[in-house]
């Protein structure tokens, strides 16, 4: 069963980081729901679509907008998760300008 949205078409989410567990997970799920899964970062063919390999830090600059699906609604989990192991600047670059930056995405897209 696919998932439809007001236009008719297929309902598509774009996921960040569809290659941690999270992202992995809640991609099979939609997909298994019927949405159209659109993957952020590495490709997860079992649970994914479509992916874009982009740094979240480049974005909406580097974003492929000749996207083969618009998606309906986006779910953000990219960030850095081990704050000891990482400088400080580069978790507040991915953590924070890179959250701003996937908002700002949203918005434009």
């Amino acid at each position: 069963m696919t998932v439809m949205n007001l236009q008719g078409r297929s309902q598509a989410v774009l996921i960040t980081d569809i290659a941690g567990s999270i992202g992995h997970y809640l991609g099979c799920f939609l997909r298994a729901q019927g949405y159209i899964v659109v993957g952020h970062v590495e490709p997860s063919p079992e649970c994914c679509d479509d992916f874009y390999q982009v740094d979240i830090l480049e974005l909406p600059e580097r974003f492929p907008f000749q996207l083969n699906h618009r998606w309906d609604a986006m779910v953000h989990l990219a960030a850095i998760r081990a704050p000891r192991e990482v400088p400080e600047q580069q978790i507040f670059e991915v953590n924070v300008i890179g959250t701003y930056k996937v908002l700002h995405l949203a918005v434009h897209h």
